[in-house]
């Protein structure tokens, strides 16, 4: 999935490749922008805002899916240039290529128990062979999600957050987590589990309110659950997808 300046780039060039002559200043006079915010917004000096944006979108002659994935990625880039909390690790998914499930449930594992837990406790724990827990810990270290300390002890970090950017190893990413909510509906007992979903007849033209409708409730369930206490890792994910043909 491109972001919102790729496909407007996008967009230039194919305007472009039909008329030579085409230039920047004219689309940024099309799209209602002064050209030279156009120029700092492609070379990434520059963001749209979630007004300016709706009024850039209305026009572009895009159909629905194509817009949606514009807003979409407005508002995720909007959200990643807000401030952010002072020492909080941010992971950039586009340059990853491999995102194995287990990555952040080691960090949030040696949080349990006051933080006082040995590394092997947490790799039994997960059920991570030797050679993946290993190449795990070296890489959550140099990403700044665990702090090793000496006698081989860890420390993980207290916040981070995932760049909401696509990478390859996205999909892959939320693929393991789905086999292993399959794992979890066929030996987890029901009591300590939830499944649950709605079917909706829904207006596609409201897929991003929808989203960080989504995204809102992610963050409040974090923060209302997060505890000092804990002593046991879960995982809580959301699908929202269209189920009949578009």
């Amino acid at each position: 999935m491109s972001n919102y300046i790729e496909l407007l780039k996008n967009e230039y060039q194919a305007r472009k490749s039909q008329n030579k002559a085409y230039s920047e200043r004219a689309f940024a006079r099309q799209l209602g922008l002064s050209a030279s915010f156009l120029k700092m917004l492609f070379q990434g000096q520059r963001h749209l805002s979630k007004i300016r944006a709706a009024s850039v979108l209305k026009r572009l002659p895009w159909d629905e899916e194509r817009k949606n994935q514009f807003l979409s990625s407005v508002y995720e880039l909007t959200s990643q240039t807000q401030k952010r909390p002072r020492g909080k690790a941010i992971l950039n998914m586009e340059k990853w290529s491999e995102l194995p499930w287990y990555y952040f449930a080691i960090v949030e594992a040696f949080k349990l128990h006051g933080g006082n837990r040995a590394p092997r406790e947490v790799q039994n724990s997960l059920e991570i062979s030797d050679q993946d827990f290993h190449t795990a810990l070296e890489q959550l270290t140099l990403l700044g999600l665990l702090k090793a300390h000496d006698r081989g002890s860890y420390t993980p970090a207290k916040n981070y957050e995932v760049d909401p950017a696509l990478g390859p190893a996205l999909e892959s990413y939320h693929q393991q987590l789905l086999d292993r909510a399959n794992k979890a509906l066929q030996t987890t007992p029901a009591y300590s589990r939830d499944f649950r979903g709605v079917t909706l007849a829904f207006n596609k033209s409201r897929t991003v309110e929808a989203k960080a409708f989504i995204k809102r409730f992610h963050e409040a369930f974090e923060d209302h659950f997060r505890s000092d206490e804990a002593d046991a890792v879960y995982q809580l994910s959301t699908s929202f997808f269209r189920m009949d043909k578009k």
